[in-house]
């Protein structure tokens, strides 16, 4: 019979588990040059196009209606911050919202109100000079920092 207990010397130690895989090696892909003739085809199909569409193919007749009328003209910015203000705090200057973070005719917090050149609190500021800001902001960044109302 042989013996339960192997000394260290007669163990196999080369022995390899078939639960505990190597992880394969996968080969590097290189990056192969791109190109030739179709890239700089198309490459030149596009600029063709881009110029195309900038210079125009002579004079056309202006747009009447629809979509392009209505991105031609200009949007008054008094009416939009009428709106803004009305949707906001209901035209009150003194305004603030429940949790004290927004503050103002036009729910300023308080980084905004510094980054457009306000002082001190935008609720104890005059309504016109909120109205300042608001046009100065609504002339850097759109209509951006009202998400709900800015949209209306």
């Amino acid at each position: 019979m042989p013996p339960l207990w192997l000394r260290e010397d007669e163990f196999d130690w080369s022995f390899r588990s078939p639960v505990v895989r190597r992880p394969r090696r996968r080969p590097v892909r290189r990056a192969q040059p791109r190109g030739g003739i179709a890239s700089a085809l198309l490459f030149v199909a596009a600029l063709a196009a881009a110029v195309i569409l900038t210079l125009g193919h002579g004079q056309r007749a202006p747009a009447r209606g629809g979509v392009l009328e209505a991105a031609a003209t200009t949007v008054d910015p008094a009416r939009v911050l009428r709106r803004i203000a009305e949707c906001e705090s209901h035209g009150d200057p003194h305004a603030v919202s429940p949790d004290g973070r927004y503050r103002g005719k036009y729910q300023f917090d308080r980084g905004t109100w510094a980054a457009v050149g306000g002082h001190g609190d935008p609720a104890h500021a005059s309504g016109a000079q909120q109205d300042r800001l608001a046009r100065r902001l609504i002339e850097r960044r759109g209509r951006q920092p009202w998400p709900v109302c800015g949209g209306s």
